[in-house]
């Protein structure tokens, strides 16, 4: 069996930073992937708000539009117990809420390309304004290359 660098891709899409307004992480292209998860970090949360996920039709976010999903995964700083969670759907969309008193968490969400709509092959997540002062940041793991070579392709680029 093949490592994950062989078989898909790991991009950071957000640098570990105190966010200085809302963000919109860089746009994965799922056009050679089957499979991207998002693992969100945030530190001391002062104002909870919502994690969006959306899609485009390109890297660049064109036609962007929120896209729903079901679950995602939470787990504290200090254990490595990954709780399923219902997307909070109280919202316009579905969304990770993370709260007042959701400091030092990890949140996992797994978006499989055949989600996404017809003309669309891009996605992202998006954090609020109100994590400005926490410090956050966010990966994605792309899996499943349909081309698979010893170099797997980018997911940054159409």
């Amino acid at each position: 069996m093949d490592n994950l660098v062989q078989e898909g891709t790991i991009v950071t899409v957000v640098d570990p930073q105190s966010l200085s307004s809302a963000a919109t992480a860089e746009w994965i292209s799922m056009k050679n992937y089957d499979r991207v998860d998002f693992i969100l970090n945030v530190g001391a949360v002062t104002t909870g708000g919502n994690v969006k996920v959306r899609e485009a039709t390109n890297v660049s976010g064109s036609s962007a539009a929120t896209l729903n999903f079901d679950h995602y995964w939470k787990c504290t700083a200090t254990t490595d117990v990954f709780t399923k969670t219902s997307a909070d759907s109280s919202s316009s969309a579905n969304c990770i809420t993370v709260g007042n008193s959701s400091d030092n968490k990890c949140w996992y969400v797994s978006i499989p390309a055949s989600k996404l709509s017809d003309g669309f092959d891009c996605v992202t997540i998006t954090m609020p304004s109100a994590f400005a002062s926490a410090m956050t940041s966010c990966i994605a793991v792309c899996h499943k290359a349909r081309y698979k070579s010893s170099a797997p392709p980018t997911a940054l680029t159409d």
